[in-house]
């Protein structure tokens, strides 16, 4: 048997107790992280796909693409940014504090179109299909192109921040569909979908 990869028998099965296998057992992969010093797990239906995915998280933890440590969730790691950026160390993009009324606003943002939908999940598991969950509920909401641009700016800047202290390996609002508001002069504006 290989190291680090173990059958997992069900619960009636008789090899649990040293006899022969009644069961269809699945596979659990595990890999060391010597960062945490603790092993990531995962479970599969055969033997060859526990082992190739040992094989990839290793190289996954080699790059710093993948982490035994799950991180806090959102609802925490905002509310330590929006404390952060209320002491002034972070910055906007200009390096430049922001502004009360900015802070105040994404805030807002946070507390009633992020949080309740997305801030009881792990900083890092938050993937691009969460955040465009959220985009599609505010937009069947009605609400307005640069109510929901506001919505994500201050996740935008959350996961930048993130990703450069290692906190998340990606930034999850990037590549995600939203409407935008495209005016010319003397013309009607309408909204259109673009990609961020």
């Amino acid at each position: 048997m290989s190291t680090g990869i173990t059958p997992r028998h069900a619960r009636r099965c008789t090899a649990k107790n040293g006899g022969d296998c009644t069961c269809t057992p699945t596979w659990q992969a595990s890999a060391y992280d010597a960062r945490t010093g603790r092993k990531v797990r995962k479970t599969f239906s055969t033997k060859t796909a526990a082992k190739q995915w040992r094989q990839d998280a290793y190289t996954a933890l080699r790059s710093g693409e993948l982490s035994a440590d799950r991180g806090s969730i959102l609802g925490v790691a905002a509310e330590q940014w929006l404390a952060d950026v209320r002491a002034g160390y972070v910055t906007n993009r200009s390096g430049d504090p922001f502004k009360p009324s900015a802070i105040r606003a994404y805030e807002k943002n946070l507390r009633l179109r992020v949080l309740p939908v997305l801030g009881y999940l792990r900083l890092r598991e938050i993937k691009p299909r969460d955040v465009q969950a959220l985009v599609d509920g505010l937009v069947r909401d009605g609400l307005a192109p640069a109510t929901i641009d506001a919505t994500l700016t201050p996740l935008r800047s959350l996961y930048r921040r993130a990703v450069v202290r290692g906190e998340a390996t990606s930034n999850p609002t990037r590549g995600v569909e939203k409407p935008a508001v495209r005016c010319s002069r003397g013309a009607s504006c309408r909204p259109t979908k673009r990609r961020r």
